[in-house]
C-alpha cells in the first residue's frame, strides 16, 4: 500500500496576527515558503510585523473593516526660562558625612551623596555640592541617614585618568530643606556609610601613617575640590583633611610626615618617589 501523502496549498500562519482588524489585502511582496518532502507538502506564510503605532479598527454590518492610526495631541509649548532650563529636585537620604573645604579663592565648598529611592531593592546615588553659606549650613546640620530635599542644577566634572577622560555628574544645590516625618519613611542602606564613621576614619588614618608610601598624596595637585587628599594605591580608600570626623592628632602627624618626606627628597635627589594619583585631579 502506497504511503499517504498530505498536500495543501493553504497558508499556515506560525503565530496569530497582532493586527486588531482581519487582514484585507495580503502583502504581495512576500511569498509563501514551501516545504516539500515525500510525505508532506506545506505552504507557510509569515504575517507582517505589527505596526509601531496603535491601530484603531472600525467595521460595519457588511463585514468591511477600516484601520486608522491612533493620533495623540501634541504637547503644549512652554516659555523658556533659565530656571526651567536646568533644574533638578530630589528627596533622598544622606549617604555620607558632609565634607567641607575652603579654597584659595576664599570660596567654601562642601559635598556629600544622596540616596534616592528607585525600588525596594535599589537606590540611585547622586553627588551633591554646596557652595559658601549653604556649604556651612550643610556641614553643620546635614548628617548621614537624614532625609532632605534639594533643588539645584545638574553639572558635570571631567577627571583625567591617564589618557582617558571620565565624566561625572553632580547637583549644585541651591535650596536645601529637611523633610517632615511621613507615615512611611523610606530608609536606604549603603555599606560605604559604615566606612565613614569616626572609628572607621581614624582606623584609615592609622593605616595611612603606618605606610604612607602606599597612599597617593593629592593635596598640591588636585583640581577637583571633591577629590580626596589621600588615596590608597591598591584599595582606593580615601582620606580628606577637612573631614568632619578627622582625629585631632592627624594634623600634627602630617606636619611631621611632610618634614620627613622633604628631608628624604633632599638627601636623595637621584631617586624619584611617585606620590601623586593623577586619577584624582
Amino acid at each position: 500500500m502506497a504511503p499517504l501523502t498530505l498536500l495543501t496549498t493553504k497558508p499556515l500562519f506560525l503565530k496569530p496576527s497582532l493586527s486588531p482588524c482581519p487582514p484585507q489585502n495580503p502583502n504581495p511582496n512576500f511569498a509563501p515558503i514551501s516545504l516539500l518532502s515525500s510525505s508532506l507538502s506545506l505552504s507557510l506564510r509569515f504575517p507582517p510585523s505589527p505596526p509601531l503605532s496603535p491601530i484603531r479598527c472600525s467595521g460595519n454590518n457588511d463585514g468591511n473593516f477600516k484601520q486608522e492610526v491612533v493620533t495623540y495631541p501634541k504637547p503644549e509649548a512652554v516659555a523658556w526660562s533659565l530656571a526651567l532650563a536646568n533644574t533638578v529636585q530630589l528627596i533622598g537620604n544622606v549617604g555620607k558625612p558632609v565634607e567641607i573645604k575652603r579654597l584659595a579663592s576664599g570660596n567654601v565648598v562642601a559635598w556629600t551623596r544622596l540616596g534616592v529611592y528607585k525600588s525596594s531593592t535599589e537606590t540611585t546615588w547622586v553627588n551633591l555640592t554646596f557652595w559658601n553659606e549653604l556649604a556651612h549650613v550643610a556641614y553643620q546640620h546635614v548628617e548621614p541617614g537624614k532625609q532632605i530635599f534639594v533643588s539645584g542644577r545638574l553639572v558635570s566634572d571631567e577627571v583625567k585618568d591617564n589618557e582617558n577622560i571620565r565624566e561625572y555628574f553632580k547637583v549644585i544645590v541651591k535650596q536645601l530643606n529637611f523633610v517632615q516625618n511621613s507615615s512611611s519613611p523610606v530608609s536606604f542602606y549603603d555599606p560605604r556609610m559604615a566606612q565613614n564613621s569616626p572609628a572607621a576614619v581614624e582606623k584609615r588614618w592609622q593605616a595611612f601613617f603606618a605606610n604612607p608610601l602606599d597612599w597617593w598624596d593629592n593635596r598640591r595637585n588636585k583640581k577637583n575640590p571633591n577629590a580626596p587628599d589621600f588615596k590608597h594605591k591598591d584599595t582606593n580608600e580615601a582620606l580628606w583633611i577637612n573631614s568632619k570626623y578627622i582625629p585631632d592628632w592627624v594634623n600634627s602627624q602630617l606636619e611631621i610626615l611632610d618634614s620627613r618626606m622633604a628631608s628624604m627628597q633632599d638627601n636623595d635627589r637621584s631617586s624619584t618617589v611617585s606620590f601623586t594619583d593623577m586619577t584624582s585631579l
